[in-house]
């Protein structure tokens, strides 16, 4: 259900784009605070999301101790999750361990400066805005060489590149495919100096979420290995609007050869490293290369289990250490009373929504528009939770906003209309439309049925909503039918092969991580969603860096989303966390940074 795309994680941008996604009140980790310490030169805040503290993160020293085994809902399935076609969640319980980001966000989306990978970070000038980096001369990638300005140079070209090749129907689509590239697309071209150990960057309009660049859900990739593929000596003098072959050689080793875990290409730059790799199991080993303190496990194995059932059972055998299943009631009724177990549950970063193909006949126009509505007036989104996430966190009610979540200050509800079930006014507006009741209880006008499938990956909760909303909504003369793939989330969902697609990102503390979600063309817009208004606010926000002002963007800019009824939010979930005892810290939740796995380097397992 997890997507780090929001994020979506999602479900998490060219600075850091919101995974896809797949949930509890525990006391977090500390891990955060006790390491945490002033920064040389962290630089003045600006108004991008979380901590305004210039505090440095460093991870700290812990015992050493065995393999702790986590059971996972779904693979990873690519080393690079910077692209339109990889990102996903399931991809960030790696990489948030082995690729580095210039800042490091916490379980409580504050904002720390990675004291390990830099030395200082400064913005230095407001105009124009500039931020120098300085990398720690002893960060280097697993085959010893330094990590440098080429490997943020990389990340910018990517998001950059007017590089084209061809795409579905023979249509021109950018060669690098980045997930977003919000704020890349305001910078000028890194500039190296210091032997590649300092990193200029000049953005060209102010950007409120310059801490998201080369962060959060978008980590860099080694950009020596992307020059060895292609032959390119130096990428630094890759210009963006260079479209030579050789840039598409760099573009192809960008989306292809990190595609997958190809060991030659899975180089590390964090305290662990892939080992192994396939659908059913992922190990992770120490890194040997790390300069800093040493991850606390030797080992740390994902095992996949899709099944929430069958992942309380091999935790309550101690089969697995860890585990953090989807949000259900009975499952957390059983963890709370389970031996040798400590649960969690608490409200976390990933929302819940289903998604109209916006792409679709069906559903545009102004016959298109009715049907949309309508079945936001047929959802019942109030008994969708009493009856599956309420076991879990009474406190959960029907989500009303895209950019802001329930448990944030600047959180406005624009879909309170919609909260229960309202059958007579979905048939007044299909009616009003044109829309007419066939004898089979299934409106239909012009020769379309309004009847279409409903896609989700194969969860039991996911299944349980496609059910509820079939059942409620047929009453209304819309047919829902369930539409359930293991790959959804893998391959049809980037490839907008659904009708209807009910999954979730994954928030982050960069605002700026969704307009590729919801902007025109954006790398993440699934549902082909478009509305000029909304890009020219989601671009006004991103520039804005008044805090109150860019707040009120972007909330005029999600009253602007509800009223297309293009995407309908469900509910903010409750992340589940369950632990053996044997198992500190107690551990929470960062869905932009692995799930419970952000801090794995610091886990100790006492058997």
């Amino acid at each position: 259900m997890r997507k780090t795309r929001a994020v979506g994680l999602t479900a998490l941008a060219a600075t850091a784009v919101l995974v896809l996604g797949a949930c509890s009140t525990a006391q977090p980790s500390t891990s955060a605070s006790s390491s945490a310490a002033p920064a040389e030169s962290a630089g003045e805040s600006s108004s991008s999301g979380g901590s305004s503290d210039n505090t440095t993160f460093v991870r700290p020293k812990v015992d050493s101790s065995a393999n702790v085994t986590v059971a996972v809902e779904e693979p990873p399935h690519d080393y690079n999750n910077n692209t339109g076609a990889a990102n996903n969640f399931s991809n960030s319980l790696v990489t948030s361990l082995t690729q580095p980001s210039p800042f490091f966000t916490t379980d409580k989306l504050e904002l720390q400066v990675d004291g390990d990978l830099m030395a200082s970070i400064e913005q230095t000038s407001t105009s124009p805005q500039t931020v120098v980096y300085k990398i720690n001369p002893k960060a280097v990638w697993s085959d010893g060489t330094p990590v440098s300005c080429k490997d943020f140079y990389l990340q910018w070209l990517a998001a950059n590149s007017k590089a084209t090749t061809p795409g579905e129907g023979g249509a021109a689509v950018p060669s690098f495919d980045p997930a977003s590239t919000t704020g890349y697309d305001q910078m000028e071209a890194p500039t190296c100096s210091d032997n590649g150990a300092t990193v200029t960057t000049v953005y060209t309009t102010p950007f409120a979420d310059w801490k998201g660049s080369f962060s959060g859900n978008s980590p860099m990739l080694p950009a020596h290995l992307v020059e060895k593929i292609s032959g390119i000596p130096d990428i630094t003098t890759i210009k963006a609007d260079d479209t030579s072959p050789e840039v598409a050689k760099a573009a192809e080793a960008y989306t292809k050869d990190f595609a997958g875990f190809n060991k030659a290409y899975t180089l590390s730059a964090g305290p662990y490293i892939l080992d192994t790799a396939t659908d059913e199991q992922t190990v992770l080993v120490r890194n040997p290369k790390w300069w800093g303190n040493p991850g606390g496990p030797e080992s740390i194995t994902l095992v996949t289990n899709a099944d929430g059932q069958s992942q309380v059972q091999a935790l309550q055998n101690q089969e697995v250490q860890v585990i953090q299943p989807q949000p259900n009631g009975a499952l957390a009724q059983q963890l709370r009373t389970s031996s040798n177990v400590a649960f969690n549950a608490y409200p976390g970063q990933t929302y819940e929504h289903i998604d109209f193909n916006m792409g679709l006949p069906l559903f545009q126009g102004d016959d298109g528009l009715a049907l949309r509505k309508a079945f936001f007036q047929c959802v019942d989104r109030t008994d969708i939770i009493d009856k599956l996430v309420a076991d879990v966190n009474p406190d959960t009610k029907p989500l009303g906003n895209f950019q802001f979540l329930s448990s944030e200050s600047d959180y406005v509800d624009h879909y309170t209309d919609y909260q229960t079930a309202n059958i007579d006014a979905a048939k007044q507006t299909m009616e009003a439309a044109g829309w007419v009741l066939g004898a089979d209880g299934v409106y239909a006008k012009d020769g379309k049925r309004a009847e279409f499938r409903l896609g989700h990956k194969v969860i039991d909760t996911r299944a349980k909503v496609s059910q509820l909303v079939n059942g409620s909504c047929g009453k209304a003369g819309i047919k829902v039918n369930d539409d359930q793939d293991a790959q959804f989330n893998a391959t049809r969902l980037p490839a907008s092969d659904f009708d209807t697609a009910l999954f979730a990102w994954v928030g982050t503390p960069f605002k700026s991580s969704a307009t590729g979600n919801y902007t025109t063309g954006g790398g993440s817009n699934y549902n082909k969603y478009s509305n000029p208004k909304v890009d020219t606010l989601f671009g006004q926000a991103n520039v804005e860096l008044d805090p109150a002002k860019r707040v009120e963007l972007l909330n005029e800019m999600d009253k602007v989303m509800a009223e297309d009824y293009a995407s309908l939010p469900l509910y903010q979930f409750s992340d589940m966390v369950a632990q053996s005892t044997a198992i500190t810290p107690t551990l929470s939740y960062l869905g932009s940074g692995g799930g419970a796995l952000w801090n794995a380097f610091e886990w100790v397992y006492k058997q």
